[in-house]
């Protein structure tokens, strides 16, 4: 009987191992399956440069088409065929939203911040701001001589756009190359929600007081050591001015932990500016201590 059970506990655990081992090689195939590779990670980065790198001068039209076919024949080898747009633009930013397929055929996804060159009537030219409204130099001959804008002539200005474009690549042997030119798409960026902070009590004046001297050391680069709790890790802006605190809430208005502070901010040639500031706070000694900065709830 004694012999019996033992074969049957050896057997069994036995089972058990074998089964267990099984297991953990299924957990380690998945995992790896859907582990992206060096490889497959740099050949994503390259799909990504050059991308962003094609959207930029696709989107940047001066006028010269010589100029615009030089550009793009750092690209194509067949780019003098490709037609430039009428207008003048230029690109503020370019930024890749998303890289979709598998080696070797991409699809990369960028979010243009454009300024385009757009004709509009002498009135709305002159409510445009005037940073908007360039001057020729056929302004400046018309207004030496004593002349005035031609109400029946359009004028130029200056307006922003956000364009998104599909950028096909294609990368063999860790060497990007565009597969074709971009192409508009619509742009469905606005997916992201501001999360409300839950703090619904108003925080003390003593606590405010607090909040004022510290933002106003954080936005001038005044230094913060007396404000900050150990290991933090935030560090003065400097290039600002704190014009207010508006609204300070908080998560308890006796011994408050989180904070959301919403202030009016300012700059040399910025105006003003409105910040939301989520704080995380500590109190040591009697004294209130921040131990985190953040643009969302803590």
């Amino acid at each position: 009987m004694a012999g019996g059970l033992f074969w049957l506990l050896l057997f069994g655990g036995a089972f058990l191992s074998i089964r267990s081992a099984n297991i953990v090689r299924l957990a380690a195939g998945k995992i790896a399956a859907n582990a992206i590779t060096r490889n497959q990670e740099q050949a994503i980065n390259s799909a990504r440069e050059v991308a962003r790198a094609l959207a930029v001068e696709w989107a940047t039209w001066n006028g010269s088409p010589d100029d615009y076919n030089r550009r793009l024949g750092a690209f194509f080898k067949n780019a003098s065929s490709f037609t430039l747009p009428d207008g003048i633009q230029e690109v503020v930013s370019a930024s890749v939203v998303s890289v979709t397929g598998q080696q070797p055929q991409y699809r990369v996804q960028v979010l243009l911040h454009l300024r385009r060159l757009v004709p509009v009537t002498p009135a709305e030219a002159q409510a445009a701001a005037p940073v908007n409204v360039p001057v020729t130099q056929e302004d400046l001959l018309r207004w030496k001589q004593g002349g005035t804008w031609d109400q029946q002539k359009a004028i130029p200005v200056w307006r922003d756009y956000l364009l998104k474009v599909e950028v096909p690549v294609q990368v063999k042997e860790n060497q990007a190359q565009a597969a074709g030119l971009p192409v508009i798409i619509a742009n469905n960026q606005g997916e992201g929600v501001i999360k409300e902070p839950g703090y619904n009590e108003s925080a003390s004046q003593p606590f405010i007081t607090f909040i004022n001297q510290f933002l106003n050391l954080y936005y001038t680069g005044g230094s913060l050591a007396n404000f900050l709790a150990p290991g933090a890790s935030v560090t003065a802006v400097g290039g600002w001015k704190l014009e207010s605190v508006d609204e300070v809430l908080v998560d308890n208005s006796t011994n408050p932990t989180r904070a959301c502070v919403r202030a009016t901010i300012s700059a040399s040639g910025a105006g003003r500016l409105t910040q939301r500031i989520f704080l995380k706070i500590k109190m040591e000694r009697g004294s209130y201590l921040v131990e985190d900065l953040s643009a969302q709830p803590q």
